[in-house]
Parts: structure tokens; sequence; C-alpha cells
């Protein structure tokens, strides 16, 4: 699967009750999308790389799916 075809997956409200995951689902998909953009430039050789602020959202949005794995082991 795609990145976008991950994304495409939580937009679906059936399948996002599926995960019974504790976030907010736009918040996610918006940090996803975000994600989804990085990835690209760097795949895409952005003669610029990637800056900082860049840097963090992954740091940020990789926290945040770590912590909803956690919840989910514990539920």
């Amino acid at each position: 699967m795609t990145f976008g075809e991950y994304i495409r997956l939580f937009e679906n409200k059936d399948y996002w009750k599926r995960l019974n995951i504790y976030v907010d689902r736009n918040y996610l998909i918006q940090r996803l999308a975000n994600v989804r953009q990085i990835r690209n430039d760097i795949m895409h050789f952005d003669p610029n790389g990637v800056d900082e602020q860049q840097l963090e959202e992954l740091r940020r949005t990789n926290r945040l799916l770590e912590h909803c794995l956690v919840i989910k082991e514990v539920s």
C-alpha cells in the first residue's frame, strides 16, 4: 500500500471504528498527510532537504503513533 492509501483507510469511518484508536481521527489524518508530503519531498530529491520544522513534525507524529500503540496494547 502507498502512504496515501493508508490515509484513505483512516478516512473511512467504518475502518476507523474497527481500529478502536483513542485519538481524534481528523487530527491523525492531518498529521499523516503532513508526513506524506515530507516523504514525497524526500523521495523526489527536494534540493533543500528536510528542515528542522519538518523533522519536528516527523518526530511529533512518531510519538503520537507510539502513544496510540501503547494505549492499544493496554486496552
